[in-house]
């Protein structure tokens, strides 16, 4: 994106932006390509990384640790990723180029894992809405280049002779309330869908333990045990010959217990049904990832506040997450890292630790069966609050219908409660002259 103010826009009448195809009929859409591994980072996801890994040490930590793993804000994430994967799909590259230029980060469509957005700016759910909503019409200029021939248009297209070398310009109107109008259907439908989907994720999890008691037995029955052969921290992925089944998503070869997640992600109806949004899959991973970092928080607010009893508990943990955060939580992820984890926790031996000069006795699969229990807490915690979204909407909603009208010369008073302004005012900065950001896109992608 390169900002250009564009004079010729000075004096044109303001044009409202028609679609002649709704996003509902593109929720049928199903991905079945999940998001790539990308190796390297953009500077977006460094500084995510950075707010992550300092949030336990920061100076008011139950607000940042709120923002970094609160629901709301994960859903807005994911429901912006959705939007950007439709319009991608409908050929409507400038809208997503858009975004991602309001959103400041460009990786935000391949991006597999939480805490995508600024959270020093986006800090609460609504924040992205309540921007878009206060930004002017704006129109983005798509400049195409011509070819080595000095013909930009196919050679089919009756006014390739009549062009001439200039690069040529098509002007694309955006308007941020729609926008936002739009993105708010979609949060909706994906709020309903996990509301549906924590149930499953509530399930998967109460069958770690027990899966994990019962492969303890078999290895303990198994003379390859005793030889080693059953290697709980084993990090090496399966590959892809030896897979009988469906694809692993890179998951161990030996592992302390089933992975119930990939299992249902792989076979549950929920996430094989046309009518879901096409992310589904992938943010019910990313699901199960966010529940065992916010369970983790509580787990060690909990052991903190418990004083000297869990004072070397706490340390240990502590220090545990502290270095999982690069490997398992920050940054793009691979699929099943809130199991791999917990299977890293379950490998550590029971012993004794010395923290200071404090000595207390380490159980780490006692820690693991409070962070489970915990999880379960926080899914039904999420699943009452993603109910309510709808309820949410409902101001927000009003309030865009509201400056929609003003714009077109209705006015609508504001809420009691809202702060005055005048609608006037309001009415000459939408009126103001249209922005227009520059993409380059070449004539063969462009066509």
């Amino acid at each position: 994106f390169k900002q250009k103010n564009n004079h010729r826009h000075q004096n044109r009448t303001m044009k409202t932006l028609h679609l002649a195809t709704t996003i509902a009929l593109s929720l049928i859409i199903q991905n079945e390509a999940f998001a790539p591994i990308i190796p390297t980072y953009s500077h977006a996801q460094k500084q995510q990384r950075a707010l992550t890994s300092s949030v336990l040490y920061a100076k008011e930590p139950t607000n940042a640790l709120e923002a970094r793993t609160c629901i709301r804000n994960f859903l807005t994430q994911r429901c912006l990723q959705s939007f950007m994967f439709l319009m991608k799909e409908m050929r409507d590259p400038h809208t997503n180029a858009w975004l991602s230029d309001f959103l400041g980060n460009s990786n935000l469509l391949s991006f597999h894992g939480s805490g995508a957005l600024d959270l020093n700016r986006f800090g609460t759910w609504d924040n992205v809405f309540n921007e878009l909503m206060k930004k002017p019409l704006d129109a983005v200029i798509v400049e195409v280049k011509p070819r080595g021939d000095r013909r930009g248009l196919s050679k089919n297209n009756p006014y390739r002779m009549l062009e001439d070398s200039e690069p040529i310009e098509i002007e694309i109107d955006i308007d941020p309330q729609s926008l936002a109008t739009r993105i708010l259907s979609v949060r909706d439908k994906i709020s309903k869908e996990w509301a549906a989907d924590l149930d499953i994720l509530i399930t998967a999890n109460q069958q770690i333990l027990s899966s994990y008691a019962t492969k303890r037995k078999e290895a303990r029955e198994t003379e390859t045990a005793d030889e080693g052969d059953y290697d709980r921290g084993s990090m090496e992925p399966i590959q892809a010959e030896a897979m009988s089944g469906d694809f692993n998503f890179g998951q161990r070869t030996v592992q302390s217990f089933d992975r119930a997640a990939i299992y249902y992600i792989n076979n549950h109806p929920n996430f094989n049904d046309m009518d879901a949004t096409p992310l589904r899959s992938s943010s019910f991973d990313l699901l199960f990832l966010l529940s065992m970092q916010e369970a983790i928080h509580r787990v060690l607010k909990s052991y903190k506040d418990a004083g000297e009893e869990k004072e070397v508990s706490f340390a240990w943990l502590k220090t545990l997450y502290n270095e999982s955060l690069d490997k398992y939580f920050d940054g793009n992820q691979s699929f099943g890292r809130s199991d791999d984890f917990l299977d890293d926790l379950l490998s550590k031996s029971p012993a004794l630790k010395t923290i200071g000069d404090k000595i207390g006795f380490i159980d780490p699969l006692a820690i693991a069966e409070d962070i489970i229990s915990v999880r379960e807490e926080v899914a039904l915690e999420w699943k009452d609050t993603l109910i309510n979204v709808e309820l949410d909407h409902a101001d927000m909603r009003t309030e865009i219908f509201r400056l929609q009208m003003a714009r077109w010369g209705q006015t609508i008073e504001p809420k009691k409660e809202e702060k005055e302004e005048s609608v006037k005012e309001e009415v000459v900065e939408m009126a103001q002259p249209l922005n227009s950001s520059r993409i380059i896109i070449e004539a063969g992608d462009f066509e």
